[in-house]
């Protein structure tokens, strides 16, 4: 099982799209994959059709992967929104997540509650996670790095979010350089989003993220894909012929 976290410590990046995409594309493949929502906000969760906080999710959520007396595999919900059986699943988010991050912060063995619920999933045979990080470098981006294979970084293609890159990759370095966390961790690549080849600044940050790193695939701007973080069904699955979804697709491919 291969565990990806999707990080970026700057918001409105298309994490949450990268997430649903590529996990979705992975499943078309024929894999068993399981998305772990870690964002308070829910992006990924809402896509996916359920609703964060609802009654039925009490006890069932992310919040509940940082309480060791909880079995993690009871959290996990198939994704109903999009024809692909028992091979798409989330842990959904709770809006109590951010009151579960202080209370983690409290603990001396803080890190491994992801890594630990790993372990568990690894069990029921999922081929893929992927761990959709918060927009930060708190405690639960850290407990996503300690149990992350590898670490993709979507990047939106402006001055401000190619910025974050840098410091995402600097918290992952310090991740790699503890032995007690995760030493064989690595950054699977960056993938440029909303991308547009029109413009000369766009141009040049992707010039700039080419030198940062491997360049996964790039994304372009596209209708395609805010529509299907609206609607529910991923790129991948409403538009498999557009630019998106075909980024989406060979990107999967190289993971």
């Amino acid at each position: 099982m291969k565990v990806i976290a999707i990080a970026n410590q700057k918001g409105g990046v298309a994490k949450t799209t990268t997430t649903y995409n590529l996990a979705a594309a992975k499943a078309i493949e024929g894999k068993k994959v399981l998305m772990i929502d870690l964002d308070a906000q829910g992006s990924l969760t809402i896509a996916t059709g359920i609703e964060p906080g609802e009654e039925r999710l009490e006890g069932f959520s992310t919040v509940d992967l940082f309480n060791p007396k909880k079995d993690p595999a009871d959290t996990a919900f198939e994704v109903k929104s999009i024809p692909l059986k028992e091979k798409l699943f989330i842990v959904p988010s709770d809006p109590n997540l951010a009151n579960t991050e202080n209370y983690v912060n409290s603990l001396d063995e803080k890190i491994y509650f992801i890594k630990d619920a790993c372990e568990v999933f690894a069990q029921y045979d999922f081929d893929y996670v992927f761990l959709d990080c918060p927009p930060n470098l708190g405690i639960i981006v850290t407990n996503a790095l300690v149990a992350a294979d590898e670490v993709i970084i979507p990047v939106k293609t402006d001055y401000l979010s190619y910025r974050g890159v840098e410091l995402i990759k600097d918290s992952i370095e310090k991740v790699k350089a503890n032995k007690r966390m995760n030493p064989d961790i690595k950054v699977a690549g960056i993938i440029p989003t909303m991308y547009r080849g029109n413009a000369n600044d766009h141009k040049d940050i992707l010039s700039i993220l080419e030198k940062k790193g491997k360049i996964l695939g790039i994304v372009k701007e596209s209708v395609a894909a805010s529509k299907g973080d609206v609607d529910g069904v991923p790129a991948v699955v409403s538009e498999p012929r557009s630019d998106v979804a075909k980024a989406y697709y060979d990107i999967a491919k190289l993971i």
